[in-house]
């Protein structure tokens, strides 16, 4: 009776050994599913409480396996769920994985890789980037070009017209006895009223070039870049079918990116999968910290082809550290396409130089750079690169930056050393004029 009683009592133990092995192994599985939820999803939400993705889920998961480990030592005849191959095979499947990419934040989290990169949004089909624009009332988000002019909103003393643009307004169906020329860059275009583009306006009706009526009128944008010029004229700008397009980009290219480039921020079509994985890596700091060893491995200058002399422009080791809202690669790149695409549509393009004077602090106040004399180094080169673009494309030219010295021409600056006052675009507006004239008569030489 007391071997009965005794193999009954030692048979119950191992029983609570038995469920102790299981709940353990239940838990570790538990808690690593957790830790994949809190990765992905970021945080995950269990009603009222959440859980985000940090050391914390790893160190629950770590304390569960050290006790399932601990129960399996005690109990090894026991195999519970991580003693069968099943069980083996699923440990194998979510724990390697998990071990690399959680190890690879935690890593980049350690040497102080900045945050990760905005979260992408699914709406339908489409990536979105999930950017706010500038946080002023004039300015809404837009999916295809970041942000955009809200039509009618006031805006520093004048209001933007109904098409969207600072200047004056113009009617988007084109008479076919008219000729259409067309700005677009960035403040330093949208600049005004009038802006240089009202002021070539003024020229042309006053003296057409041709028999034919013409007009011309602002799409520049402030804070643009060319990604962002590139998109406007395929959804804004080609519609309304330009004869001239004049393109005036640089500034904001080189400004400091403070996250993701601008080309990242654009909306993009993908399947609802494709989304769904870029959505989870655009949150991880790993994602963003292998994006920035990747550009530092990229070779970045200098660039041979960006002079005609074979000098080229070397961006410099500086360049290769800082993020830019548009690299130099990407911007010749831009830049060339918005030529092509400007061709395409039938129209004649006519590339711009940004000039520039002395820069200031406040740049590093707003974070456009670290430092401004940095920032006119990148400057001339983007504006060398403007020039090779134009070289390489056979586009028409108005070299502003070569023919407006700061020296000679200090009225022609605002304070910051960028934009222009309304002499300048008062004489910006001659020069485009001067140089569809030139066009035109080389055009009709041609036809003779």
């Amino acid at each position: 009776m007391p071997d009965h009683a005794s193999a009954s009592s030692q048979h119950r133990c191992t029983s609570r050994s038995n469920a102790f092995v299981w709940a353990a192994d239940l838990g570790v599985l538990l808690s690593l599913l957790l830790l994949w939820a809190a990765w992905i999803l970021d945080p995950v939400r269990l009603g009222r409480a959440s859980i985000s993705w940090s050391a914390k889920p790893f160190l629950a998961f770590a304390l569960t396996a050290a006790v399932a480990i601990a129960l399996h030592r005690r109990n090894a005849k026991t195999q519970g769920i991580w003693g069968r191959p099943a069980g083996q095979r699923l440990l194998l499947i979510l724990l390697p994985p998990m071990l690399l990419l959680g190890g690879l934040d935690l890593a980049f989290l350690a040497v102080n890789v900045p945050a990760p990169a905005p979260p992408m949004v699914i709406r339908g089909k489409d990536i979105t980037g999930d950017v706010a624009p500038p946080a002023d009332p004039f300015f809404r988000y837009s999916p295809e070009l970041i942000w955009e002019f809200v039509p009618g909103a006031p805006f520093f003393g004048k209001t933007i017209n109904s098409q969207g643009f600072v200047g004056r307004e113009f009617t988007p169906e084109k008479p076919k006895d008219l000729v259409r020329v067309i700005s677009i860059g960035d403040s330093c275009t949208g600049m005004g009223p009038p802006t240089y583009a009202d002021c070539l306006h003024a020229r042309l009706e006053a003296a057409p070039p041709t028999g034919q009526r013409w007009e011309a009128f602002n799409m520049g944008v402030h804070g643009y870049s060319s990604v962002q010029g590139l998109q406007l004229f395929r959804h804004k700008a080609r519609p309304l079918q330009p004869d001239f397009v004049t393109i005036y980009f640089g500034w904001n290219d080189h400004w400091l990116a403070n996250g993701p480039e601008d080309h990242e921020r654009l909306r993009r079509s993908a399947g609802p999968l494709q989304a769904a994985i870029h959505q989870t890596l655009q949150k991880k700091r790993s994602f963003r910290g292998l994006q920035m060893l990747l550009r530092k491995a990229t070779p970045s200058g200098p660039d041979r082809s960006l002079s005609g002399q074979g000098e080229g422009v070397a961006i410099g080791a500086g360049a290769v550290q800082e993020a830019l809202r548009v690299p130099p690669a990407r911007y010749r790149e831009t830049l060339t396409r918005l030529i092509h695409e400007v061709r395409e549509a039938g129209a004649r393009p006519i590339l711009i130089t940004a000039p520039r004077s002395e820069l200031g602090r406040h740049l590093v106040h707003i974070k456009a750079t670290s430092d401004p004399r940095r920032a006119e180094e990148l400057h001339d080169q983007y504006i060398a690169m403007t020039r090779a673009v134009a070289a390489e494309t056979a586009t028409t030219l108005l070299d502003l930056a070569g023919m407006i010295d700061p020296l000679p021409f200090p009225e022609f600056f605002t304070e910051d050393g960028i934009h222009l006052t309304l002499q300048a675009r008062e004489w910006i507006g001659d020069r485009l004029y001067d140089r569809i004239l030139e066009l035109m008569n080389v055009l009709a030489s041609e036809q003779e």
